[in-house]
């Protein structure tokens, strides 16, 4: 039992360790977006300048003359492939931070399973030798990914329980 517990704690720390790698990575992707966010402001600012630039000279010259019409275009297109790139940067933005806050609240509920110290500790422990224990009660529901959160807030301390099948193994227990 207690090298089966070992085995149990070792394989958690193993997926806390995976779970904190993927943050780690979903922040420097968070950052890398956010850098990359930062820049398209700039090349819009850029552009719109360069576009209020070239509209008045455009404005003070002469409607027919073509070479300045096309400048004129290219700047607009310039500036619109720079709002597109800040728009895409955005939605990249808050799908990491989605997945960061989902990797976080996972990684926070393993760690709360690293730290049982009570009977639920020892009757998973003893799960391959007791019928009726699916597991915790915590593993069992299926949660859609950004909902994670106010779930393991509506669970609260029932999050550390132990599932039964029926009454019967739960008395059997008792």
């Amino acid at each position: 039992a207690i090298a089966d517990r070992r085995e149990g704690l070792a394989r958690l720390h193993g997926q806390v360790t995976a779970a904190r790698g993927r943050a780690a990575s979903a922040q420097a992707e968070i950052d890398r977006l956010a850098t990359a966010r930062d820049e398209a402001v700039e090349r819009a600012a850029a552009a719109r300048e360069e576009y209020e630039a070239l509209r008045a000279e455009v404005d003070g010259l002469d409607a027919g003359d073509a070479e300045l019409a096309e400048e004129h275009e290219a700047a607009r297109g310039e500036l619109a492939e720079a709002e597109a790139e800040l728009s895409a940067a955005g939605e990249a933005l808050s799908a990491a931070e989605r997945e960061r806050a989902a990797t976080a609240a996972r990684r926070d509920a393993l760690s709360l399973g690293l730290r049982r110290k009570d009977g639920t500790g020892a009757l998973l422990g003893a799960g391959d030798r007791l019928t009726g224990l699916p597991g915790p009660a915590a593993e069992l529901p299926t949660v859609t990914p950004g909902f994670e959160v106010p779930v393991a807030a509506a669970l609260g301390y029932a999050a550390d329980a132990v599932a039964v099948d029926g009454p019967a193994p739960a008395a059997a227990r008792s």
